[in-house]
Order: C-alpha cells, then sequence, then structure tokens
C-alpha cells in the first residue's frame, strides 16, 4: 500500500512542473531504508521532530523528489 502511494505520487510529480514531493520519517526506521534505496533524495534532519510510539522525541529525516525527476528502476 505504501509503495502504491509513493508510486502514484511519483508518477504526479513527473507530469507537473512545477511540484516536488517531500516525505519525512523517523531516522532508522524501515521507510527511512525505503525511501533512500527508492531514489529520493536526502534532504537533511530534525531533531526532536517525531515521536516515538512511547511517546519519546525522535529525529526526523527529510527525503524529497524534484518534479521532472525520472522513475527510480529497480
Amino acid at each position: 500500500m505504501i509503495v502504491t502511494s509513493l508510486n502514484e505520487a511519483q508518477r504526479t510529480v513527473r507530469t507537473e512542473e512545477s511540484a516536488d514531493l517531500l516525505i519525512d520519517t523517523g531516522i532508522d526506521s524501515l521507510a527511512e531504508r525505503l525511501y533512500g534505496s527508492g531514489g529520493w533524495i536526502r534532504a537533511g534532519a530534525i531533531p526532536d521532530c517525531a515521536a516515538a510510539p512511547a511517546g519519546v522525541p525522535r529525529p526526523t529525516t527529510l527525503y524529497c523528489q524534484r518534479s521532472g525527476a525520472a522513475a527510480p528502476t529497480r
């Protein structure tokens, strides 16, 4: 489901000249590995921005994908 949604968003961005995608996820999460292997560009990190399930603040990694970028290949 998540991969399907990301693929749909990427297709939309490739057709829009002014649209970029920006996503975030907790550092060291499964999603971070997915985004990194899927052609997303690591844009930075924000300390204590995300909450772990127990409510403890965790750093967040930001990823972006520019409009017109080619789809990642597998």
